[in-house]
């Protein structure tokens, strides 16, 4: 083969891989267009839906969602301790029987039990708030590896009232609040999510599923309202016994009157205190 035929095979073969990078790219865009058109086609419906029964869709309403599978959680102690370390330092440890655990520190102390609920006492200025308390909440809680859920966050005065995530849901009665004193953190009481997970089980239904089901609440079991805020997947966390959790999977609708919590496996309207 010639210098000008060896030439001529490669140009040939840069052509077919081209072309072949042609055809894959337009393959990917065709797919994206049509996902595009089932997705605007899905919020027309559902918006149709809600229309229907005198409900308007808030433009922060994400009606195109998916919820997360159900799982099982549970307490891990050497994760809990560099956890600890993470809110106080240099943690000493003390057994208390009955699954309760008392940590402490020159920063502070930390009472955790086995059902997920703490007590965190700081002393001093150990932690300061440097204007913005959500933000120093934050930024304390993940250097612990522990997510909260800003979007949730509520402030009253100068309590911080948060609930923490899994996976980057919000786990809506997992909820700490953050007692400030000027600016500095003194207190942080409630529930966080154990650290492991040990199983994974059914995915929740879909939004379409929930708006749905959302509707027949509203026409069959007399919730009024006039308009959907917003649509967020999460979970609602039951401890099954000491050290270990289930955390099932929930739909939380927020509207102009008010707050609906859906079971994503059920379909039940759940209670979050």
């Amino acid at each position: 083969m010639t210098e000008m035929d060896t030439k001529r095979l490669e140009n040939i073969i840069l052509l077919i891989l081209l072309l072949l990078n042609a055809f894959l790219l337009s393959m990917v865009l065709s797919e994206r267009a049509d996902a595009r058109q089932e997705t605007d086609e899905t919020v027309e419906m559902l918006t149709r839906l809600l229309r229907a029964n005198d409900i308007v869709v808030g433009a922060e309403a994400d009606l195109v969602q998916s919820a997360p599978a159900a799982c099982t959680v549970v307490r891990n102690m050497e994760l809990e301790r560099q956890r600890m370390e993470g809110l106080l330092g240099s943690v000493n440890t003390e057994d208390q029987g009955g699954s309760i655990w008392y940590y402490y520190s020159n920063r502070g102390q930390l009472v955790m039990r086995g059902t997920g609920e703490m007590d965190l006492l700081y002393d001093g200025d150990a932690v300061k708030k440097r204007g913005d308390p959500l933000k120093a909440a934050t930024r304390l809680f993940s250097r612990a590896g522990l997510e909260l859920y800003a979007d949730g966050a509520r402030l009253s005065g100068e309590e911080l009232s948060i609930c923490c995530c899994w996976n980057g849901y919000p786990v809506y009665n997992a909820r700490l609040s953050f007692d400030f004193s000027g600016e500095q953190l003194q207190l942080v009481t409630g529930t966080v999510v154990f650290n492991t997970e040990s199983e994974t089980g059914e995915v929740g239904m879909d939004s379409v599923t929930v708006v749905t089901r959302f509707v027949e609440l509203v026409t069959s079991e007399g919730f009024i309202c006039s308009r959907l805020e917003s649509l967020t997947p999460g979970y609602l966390m039951a401890v099954t016994r000491s050290g270990e959790s289930t955390l099932n999977p929930v739909w939380r609708i927020a509207t102009d009157t008010g707050e609906l919590y859906i079971n994503a496996l059920s379909g039940q309207v759940e209670t979050v205190a």
